[in-house]
């Protein structure tokens, strides 16, 4: 006998293949088959993910209609939207009172030439 061979009775053999193909299913209180145990399996696996995407697509659903709803523009945050420009005013009243001045300057003295 080659080396590393296992010295194989049929009975064993058959034995085997039985305790393989049929294992015993404590839901239905049968034994099921091989093929069965696979089919359940993959019915498993399917409803899983099945189950997964219904929660995906739902997600993006609510995370659109998210996205699309303008109710959350209020009166509380264009008036905060009004102080921070008023406070930049404020901060940069000459640079930009010079600036106005000084382009008044230009369009004045360029509209002589016309």
């Amino acid at each position: 006998m080659p080396a590393g061979a296992k010295n194989l009775h049929p009975a064993k053999i058959k034995q085997d293949a039985e305790s393989q193909a049929l294992k015993f299913s404590f839901a239905v209180g049968r034994k099921t088959t091989e093929k069965e145990n696979r089919m359940n399996k993959l019915n498993r696996i399917k409803n899983f993910a099945v189950t997964i995407t219904r929660k995906v697509k739902q997600k993006m659903y609510y995370g659109i209609q998210m996205l699309k709803d303008n109710s959350g523009m209020s009166v509380i945050e264009l008036l905060l939207i009004l102080v921070a420009l008023i406070a930049l005013i404020m901060i940069f009243k000459d640079q930009l009172t010079e600036l106005v001045k000084s382009i008044f300057d230009k369009i004045t003295s360029e509209s002589g030439k016309i």
